[in-house]
């Protein structure tokens, strides 16, 4: 499959925006820097606003509907060797890590959640968990052929439904995260959206007044991580904000730059949790406490360290294993 330049570039903006949230994040949660929650609340509310929900739309561009029963089998078993292996494999990883520092982790996991990650994802890697139980529901729909107009029906009620009712992550993670990803679908199908500036502007403008009402009806209207009413409507609408930059921003050095490491997002998005609950600890035990140069050292040291293990990928066979375990098959 051709690769698109501008999915790329999309891919690894929004995967260095990922590394920026989670660091901005974890300090936060550290209640380090109290006097300066401010800074980190908004621009987390900014950041989470896009990032996940273009992930999620970005996957949903590049789907490729099964034609039998047979493909779809194969395709997710490639998905199964592609998101589920790395899941459990830095599942253990993330775990063990932690155990370095307790006294520095926001929240701790212990051995014992390995048992429950069939249901309980940890930390981040909830993303992987998600994706692929997404990829197992679209492809079993696709193969009933059902009408689309029936599908956006079904997934619209369960959204709902998951954001009434509290139900196992397995549910309320696929279905709460579905309609970012039919929205990479549509655009996929009616590439004529990514042009529109009217359709821009508009999602725009109501991204925009959608996050001052969570600004001030949400007491914690920053979180927003997940998948919830009171940030949904400004999470899909940041899909088609973003999807316009994306696709319709000139080519340049920074467009390259991204391009590049957006072929390696699933690398980075596994590497720079551990990678930066390390540095967070070394930081901290070196007695670095000015905010802005922890910020800084924070995000710069876990996004670099996290393309050097890129580097190794792409040098290291058995590295490359790791993150990549379907080319054992091959």
């Amino acid at each position: 499959m051709k690769r698109i330049d501008w999915i790329d570039f999309g891919k690894g903006l929004t995967i260095f925006f990922v590394v920026v949230a989670h660091c901005l994040s974890d300090l936060l949660e550290s209640h380090h820097f109290e006097n300066y929650n401010l800074i980190s609340q908004f621009l987390l509310g900014i950041i989470l606003t896009f990032v996940m929900p273009c992930f999620f739309a970005l996957s949903g561009f590049l789907y490729r509907a099964p034609k039998s029963g047979g493909e779809y089998l194969k395709g997710m078993e490639r998905k199964f060797y592609g998101l589920m292996i790395p899941y459990a494999i830095f599942s253990v990883i993330f775990i063990m890590l932690q155990q370095f520092d307790r006294s520095n982790v926001n929240k701790l996991y212990t051995w014992s959640s390995l048992g429950q990650i069939w249901n309980k994802p940890i930390g981040e890697l909830w993303f992987l968990y998600s994706l692929f139980f997404i990829f197992l529901v679209v492809g079993l729909v696709e193969l009933l052929h059902i009408q689309w107009y029936w599908q956006l029906l079904i997934y619209g009620g369960l959204f709902i439904l998951v954001q009434a009712v509290q139900l196992p992550f397995m549910i309320s993670g696929t279905f709460g995260w579905l309609p970012c990803f039919m929205i990479g679908v549509i655009l996929k199908k009616h590439q004529t959206l990514l042009k529109n500036k009217l359709l821009f502007f508009s999602s725009l403008v109501g991204m925009l007044v959608s996050l001052i009402f969570q600004y001030f009806l949400v007491s914690d209207w920053y979180n927003t991580d997940g998948m919830v009413p009171a940030t949904s409507i400004s999470k899909l609408l940041s899909i088609f904000v973003f999807f316009y930059l994306f696709s319709n921003l000139h080519s340049n050095r920074l467009y390259e730059y991204f391009s590049k490491y957006g072929q390696a997002s699933i690398v980075i998005y596994l590497v720079h949790v551990p990678i930066k609950t390390l540095l967070k600890v070394f930081l901290f035990r070196i007695g670095l406490s000015n905010y802005f140069l922890v910020v800084l050292a924070l995000i710069a040291g876990t996004w670099l360290l996290s393309l050097f293990v890129c580097f190794l990928v792409n040098r290291i066979k058995l590295i490359r294993w790791i993150f990549y375990p379907r080319l054992l098959r091959s």
